[in-house]
This record gives C-alpha cells, structure tokens and sequence, in this order.
C-alpha cells in the first residue's frame, strides 16, 4: 500500500493523478476509478513500462525465427536451434541467448526480433510490484 500511496502523492511520471498531467486534461484530481484506469493499463509509446522477462518458451523463441534465415542455416545449427527450444523455457538474456547469436550471427533481422521480444509491456500496477489495483485501493492509499 505505500508503493500506491506513494505513486499517487508523487506522481514521479507527471500522469495527473492529482491535476493536470499526460492522462488528465484538469482541473481537479482523477477520481479512484480514473487512477484505477490508469495505473492498471498498458500505455502505448511514449508512456510505455516495460520490463525485461525473465524466461521465453521456446514456442516464443521459434515464432521471432525469420523462415528464410532458418532455412539458410545449416543441417548442424537447425539441429541445435531445434534442440534448444524443445528444452523448455529460456532465459532470454542467459546462455540460451549467446547461444541463438552464435547460431544466427551477428545483425540478423531474428536477431533483432528476438531483442525486441524479450522485453515485455506492463502495467504501472506491475512495475510497482501490485497486482490488479482497484478503486478501493486508491481510495484507502489516498486516505492513509
């Protein structure tokens, strides 16, 4: 409750939950379902949380794959890419990681996607570490 409270008072990204700010046009504060809202969304660009994740499927790895810098490989490095995402899931900036690079090499579009992919789009809420917030828990965090 304090990392709310705190979020609300403060407002650190200027989101307007007390007045005017990028999600409040004013004059007066966003009610607790309006900071609700806001604080439980996925933003688009430029307000976007992301955070990077901590495992990818090898289902997720294999759909960033570019089917024609797949199939150029060869019989050997199929065979490894294959057997690395059947293993489970990954850790997309662990040795799984190194180990896709040395298979695609260095500036591949799969690779590129593959950066992209493993860093994840969140919510406010998640960011500071709250689950679903609800307008009660405005509510008792501005109260508090």
């Amino acid at each position: 409750m304090a990392d709310l409270r705190d979020e609300l008072l403060t407002d650190p990204l200027g989101w307007g939950y007390n007045g005017v700010g990028i999600f409040n046009v004013g004059p007066g504060p966003m009610t607790d379902q309006e900071a609700t809202d806001v604080l439980n969304t996925i933003h688009p660009s430029p307000n976007t949380r992301t955070r990077d994740r901590t495992s990818m499927s090898g289902r997720q790895v294999r759909a960033e794959v570019v089917n024609a810098e797949y199939d150029a490989l060869p019989a050997d490095k199929k065979s490894q890419f294959l057997a690395l995402t059947a293993s489970g899931d990954l850790d997309p900036f662990g040795l799984g990681a190194n180990i896709i690079k040395d298979i695609f090499g260095g500036g591949s579009v799969t690779l590129g996607a593959l950066q992209i992919a493993r860093v994840e789009s969140i919510t406010r809420a998640q960011e500071l570490g709250l689950s679903i917030v609800k307008p009660g828990h405005v509510e008792a965090a501005r109260t508090t």
